[in-house]
């Protein structure tokens, strides 16, 4: 995928499903004045807000939470 600098995870993530895989699925409502936390996920084994973790130029890891 393209990279820019200050990309999100969450831009990664939509890039990826628009061009490469439009069955991942993602949840996010940033539109709902960017405080709608529903983009958490495992970022490089931390748990991140998608839409404020920023994309490496050499990648990062993206996992889902573990269910409860």
């Amino acid at each position: 995928m393209p990279y820019e600098d200050g990309m999100s995870v969450l831009d990664a993530l939509r890039w990826i499903r628009t061009h490469l895989d439009s069955s991942l699925a993602i949840r996010y409502s940033c539109i709902n004045a960017n405080a709608c936390k529903t983009c958490m996920a495992l970022v490089n084994g931390a748990v991140e807000y998608t839409c404020i973790a920023k994309l490496m130029p050499d990648g990062v890891t993206v996992e889902p939470l573990a269910k409860r």
